[in-house]
Protein backbone atom coordinates (compact mmCIF):
# COMPACT_ATOMS: atom_id res chain seq x y z
CA UNK A 1 0.00 0.00 0.00
CA UNK A 2 3.05 2.42 0.61
CA UNK A 3 4.29 2.33 -2.70
CA UNK A 4 1.17 2.10 -4.08
CA UNK A 5 0.25 5.82 -2.18
CA UNK A 6 3.49 7.01 -3.56
CA UNK A 7 2.76 6.42 -7.17
CA UNK A 8 -0.67 8.16 -6.30
CA UNK A 9 1.43 11.19 -4.96
CA UNK A 10 3.82 11.64 -8.11
CA UNK A 11 1.40 10.75 -10.41
CA UNK A 12 -1.15 13.18 -9.08
CA UNK A 13 1.74 16.20 -9.66
CA UNK A 14 2.03 14.58 -13.62
CA UNK A 15 -1.24 13.75 -14.73
CA UNK A 16 -2.89 16.93 -12.74
CA UNK A 17 -0.34 19.43 -12.81
CA UNK A 18 -3.14 21.77 -14.43
CA UNK A 19 -5.15 21.37 -11.63
CA UNK A 20 -2.43 22.15 -9.46
CA UNK A 21 -1.61 24.91 -11.70
CA UNK A 22 -4.68 26.24 -11.38
CA UNK A 23 -4.88 25.91 -7.11
CA UNK A 24 -1.99 28.86 -7.21
CA UNK A 25 -4.32 31.55 -8.85
CA UNK A 26 -3.92 34.30 -6.45
CA UNK A 27 -7.00 35.99 -8.46
CA UNK A 28 -9.76 33.09 -6.86
CA UNK A 29 -9.83 33.00 -3.33
CA UNK A 30 -11.64 29.13 -3.93
CA UNK A 31 -8.49 27.62 -5.74
CA UNK A 32 -6.93 26.10 -2.81
CA UNK A 33 -10.23 24.87 -1.65
CA UNK A 34 -11.44 23.17 -4.72
CA UNK A 35 -8.11 21.55 -5.25
CA UNK A 36 -8.46 19.89 -2.05
CA UNK A 37 -11.64 18.76 -2.44
CA UNK A 38 -11.21 17.11 -6.13
CA UNK A 39 -7.53 15.73 -4.24
CA UNK A 40 -10.59 14.52 -1.29
CA UNK A 41 -12.22 12.65 -4.53
CA UNK A 42 -9.32 11.07 -6.29
CA UNK A 43 -8.14 9.38 -2.95
CA UNK A 44 -11.63 8.50 -1.65
CA UNK A 45 -11.53 6.42 -5.48
CA UNK A 46 -7.96 5.35 -4.71
CA UNK A 47 -8.84 3.67 -1.38
CA UNK A 48 -12.15 2.27 -2.75
CA UNK A 49 -10.18 0.95 -5.89
CA UNK A 50 -7.15 -0.66 -3.19
CA UNK A 51 -8.41 -1.27 0.19
CA UNK A 52 -8.53 -4.88 0.39
CA UNK A 53 -7.14 -5.97 -3.10
CA UNK A 54 -3.78 -5.34 -2.74
CA UNK A 55 -2.68 -9.36 -2.36
CA UNK A 56 -5.07 -9.43 -5.71
CA UNK A 57 -3.06 -6.54 -7.32
CA UNK A 58 0.21 -7.87 -6.43
CA UNK A 59 -0.19 -11.29 -7.80
CA UNK A 60 -1.87 -9.89 -11.33
CA UNK A 61 0.88 -7.67 -11.57
CA UNK A 62 3.54 -10.77 -10.86
CA UNK A 63 1.95 -13.20 -12.83
CA UNK A 64 1.89 -10.51 -16.17
CA UNK A 65 4.22 -11.63 -18.61
CA UNK A 66 4.29 -7.31 -19.55
CA UNK A 67 6.15 -4.73 -17.06
CA UNK A 68 2.93 -2.78 -16.48
CA UNK A 69 2.75 0.95 -15.76
CA UNK A 70 -0.76 1.07 -14.02
CA UNK A 71 -2.00 4.61 -13.78
CA UNK A 72 -3.83 6.11 -10.96
CA UNK A 73 -5.68 8.80 -12.49
CA UNK A 74 -8.25 9.03 -15.04
CA UNK A 75 -6.61 9.80 -18.47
Amino acid sequence: MTEKLRAMHFQTMVHRGKEIEDSCDINDTNAVKHYQEQRAKWFAAFIKQHRGKLDSQLHELIDSLESQYTLLHDQ
